[in-house]
């Protein structure tokens, strides 16, 4: 069972931020970023399958420029910083509950 949770809490996190960072980040898009967004099964698959590793293709996707790259690398950093810290987590609670 502990599996399963170590399995489960990590990518039911990261997609929750992903999720919620790209709804976040549609709704301050000009319309030409957002005609150039993934349609909404796109994303959605992206982000199941490839959770924090879609966040780089969205942003260089939408933006098309320097401060694109750059929100990227800081989102992908934050997303895994955020991933690391749930595993980090689940490692000490692991350790305390017998």
């Amino acid at each position: 069972m502990d599996e399963v949770i170590a399995l489960l809490v990590p990518n039911i996190v990261g997609w929750t931020a992903v999720f919620a960072l790209f709804a976040w980040d549609e709704k301050r898009m000009t319309e030409e970023q957002r005609a150039r967004a993934w349609p909404t099964a796109s994303r959605r698959i992206a982000v199941v399958y490839f959770s924090p590793l879609c966040v780089p293709l969205h942003f260089l996707r939408t933006r098309r420029s320097l401060r694109g790259a750059l929100e990227a690398v800081a989102w992908t950093a934050a997303l895994v910083a955020l991933l690391a810290a749930v595993d980090a987590g689940l490692d000490v609670l692991e350790t305390a509950i017998p």
